[in-house]
């Protein structure tokens, strides 16, 4: 549902116009007569009973009654509504607006999502880039193209960053502030889960009840629902917790061409146990699309920038109109489940800090079966420095172009590493931007390295989910990702993080929050499904044709890629998934910018 907010002010009527011709014609107004929200005609705005002199709006009404009338001052800047605006933002967009502006929230993995952009010094605020770049001209920030070319970026430092200069995205656990006649400004809401870890039966039974509780509000106006069930943990816990709510629905999945991938028949068994239909498409590396040159022009899907699930495209393709031909318009996925329970790489050191000398056994057994070379093991461990620190030693380490230390890759995050086919104008500009990000003295997510990585990484999977409803807006399907959810991930946080170190179990506090419902011996150690066979197979189909396609490269022509470094990696990546991934973002990054370039030709 795209709309644009305008401020109250003399200069947004020809802006009013234009979003009009843009967005739709449905207009919520300032009580002066300007227009304040532009949405599509079909729209539906939840209008919240508010205190005197302030008007909350929402993109679907609250799961719960709210008690307003212990709201007082403004929804700008007073603490009383800080509560409310997280309730409502917890599913939807929240837009308050009051005497001291207006203030926009949406939730913590960023599925409900806010961008602002300037036009002509009018601040413009949308749930769309593609609605802020065609009203403002935006063009592509290189900065941004050079980053995504980059492996293992922080998230957090670049979540405001969109793909297109001008255009700013609210960051992860931010609301965006408003002013009457001033510039915007976004200030934090979400605070880490505080006290001290609950035992591990209590912490699963919190997760169990946020988790009905999520796919209760997800799907409260539905009938038939449906859900993917690949046959790997997250997406079946899904499914026998729809189960146990009494919720019908289909189930959906993909398979993959690997000998060792055995999710295909787990995935049969639970849907025998579970009595519901499932339908199959076929393999992965049939329908992948990570490495096409073919080069889409929708803006809608342009102002999204290089999607990172390309390799799955194909597969939604297929998927988004066999779930709409259901009935269904709610479809669950288990993104985020891996985040939210399973190893983390900060998740050694964070067991460190919580066990002490309690933790060395487990601690020793991840490092033998891992094969992590000791002394930086034990180094990376015991690391005392700060969030800030860290980033600012790994900026250094890029900036002069000096490999980190092993022991780094156990902290606050990875060490980013540059491709040796990145230019010295593209490294340029990727340091550039990460001095800017160490500039200061910026804070994590969470309280340890493995919460600040949970919601880095659950902001990721947002990302991902906001961009299916963006892409397949047409077919009607609302998609949702329970394990992302606030309630959800605030609720796993509470548990040991030496509970994601079981040494019988996969994903143990998952395996207890689900235990009711769900046999406790689909959660025994096990090899995980792994779709990388099929993404090399789809490369091998079309090494040929990248390599003959990268000879005239928009990367190269920007000066980002040097492209005789790049071609030899099209032809044969390095024996390692790490090796395809970076080339996946390189093609990704090339596709995605000469489907710019076929929209300018289109378009004249």
């Amino acid at each position: 549902m795209p709309f644009v907010v305008l401020p109250d002010d003399p200069l947004s009527a020809a802006a009013g116009e234009r979003a009009g011709d843009i967005v739709g014609d449905q207009v919520l107004r300032y009580p002066s007569g300007r227009p304040w929200i532009i949405s599509t005609p079909d729209a539906q705005w939840h209008e919240i009973a508010s205190p005197p002199g302030a008007r909350i709006v929402s993109t679907t009404p609250p799961a719960t009654a709210l008690d307003i009338d212990r709201l007082t001052g403004n929804p700008i800047d007073h603490h009383s509504w800080n509560s409310v605006a997280g309730h409502i933002s917890a599913h939807a967009h929240f837009i308050g607006q009051g005497p001291g502006g207006t203030r926009f929230q949406g939730n913590l993995s960023g599925s409900c999502r806010f961008f602002w952009a300037l036009d002509n010094n009018l601040p413009l605020v949308s749930d769309s880039p593609a609605v802020l770049r065609a009203m403002t001209g935006a063009a592509p920030d290189l900065t941004s193209v050079a980053l995504s070319l980059a492996k293992a970026m922080p998230i957090q430092p670049f979540a405001h960053r969109t793909m297109w200069s001008g255009i700013t995205a609210v960051g992860i656990g931010r609301w965006l502030r408003l002013p009457p006649g001033g510039v915007p400004s976004t200030h934090r809401w979400w605070s880490p889960t505080g006290g001290p870890a609950l035992p591990v039966a209590e912490a699963a039974a919190g997760v169990r009840d946020a988790l009905r509780d999520v796919l209760r509000a997800q799907s409260r106006s539905a009938g038939l629902v449906t859900a993917d069930l690949s046959g790997g943990l997250d997406s079946t816990s899904i499914c026998y917790a729809l189960d146990d709510l009494g919720r019908r629905f289909r189930a959906f999945r993909t398979s993959s061409t690997s000998p060792w991938n055995d999710e295909t028949g787990r995935a049969r068994a639970a849907a025998a146990d579970l009595g519901v239909e499932l339908v199959e498409f076929p393999p992965l590396s049939e329908t992948s699309t990570a490495f096409t040159l073919d080069a889409r022009a929708d803006p809608v899907e342009l102002a999204e920038g290089p999607v990172v699930w390309s390799a799955s495209r194909g597969y939604l393709d297929v998927l988004a109109p066999a779930v709409a031909a259901t009935g269904s318009r709610v479809h669950f996925t288990g993104l985020g489940g891996d985040e939210l329970f399973d190893v983390v790489p900060g998740v050694y050191r964070s067991v460190w800090a919580e066990r002490g000398l309690g933790a060395l056994g487990v601690l020793r057994r991840h490092q033998l079966s891992g094969k992590f070379p000791l002394r930086p093991f034990a180094s990376g461990v015991a690391d005392r420095r700060s969030y800030a620190a860290h980033l600012r030693s790994m900026v250094a380490a890029v900036a002069a172009g000096r490999a980190a230390r092993r022991a780094d890759s156990y902290s606050w995050f990875p060490p980013p590493v540059l491709p040796g086919w990145l230019t010295a104008e593209g490294r340029a500009l990727v340091v550039g931007a990460l001095e800017e990000a160490a500039a200061g003295d910026p804070e994590p997510l969470g309280a340890d390295p493995t919460a600040h990585q949970v919601v880095e990484s659950i902001s990721y999977q947002g990302q991902i989910l906001r961009q299916f409803g963006v892409v397949f807006a047409g077919t009607g399907i609302t998609w949702q990702a329970p394990f992302t959810d606030r309630q959800v991930v605030e609720a796993a946080l509470r548990a040991p993080v030496s509970a994601r170190l079981d040494a019988r179990e996969d994903k143990r506090l998952l395996a207890e929050a689900v235990a009711p419902f769900m046999p406790r011996a689909l959660f025994a150690k096990r090899d995980r499904g792994d779709f990388t066979a099929d993404i090399y197979a789809e490369h091998r189909r079309r090494r040929h044709d990248l390599v003959a396609g990268f000879a005239t490269a928009r990367l190269a022509d920007l000066g980002l890629v040097d492209p005789h470094r790049l071609l030899p990696h099209l032809d044969s990546p390095a024996l390692a998934d790490v090796g395809l991934l970076e080339l996946e973002r390189v093609v990704g990054a090339e596709r995605w910018l000469r489907a710019i370039d076929n929209e300018t030709r289109s378009t004249g």
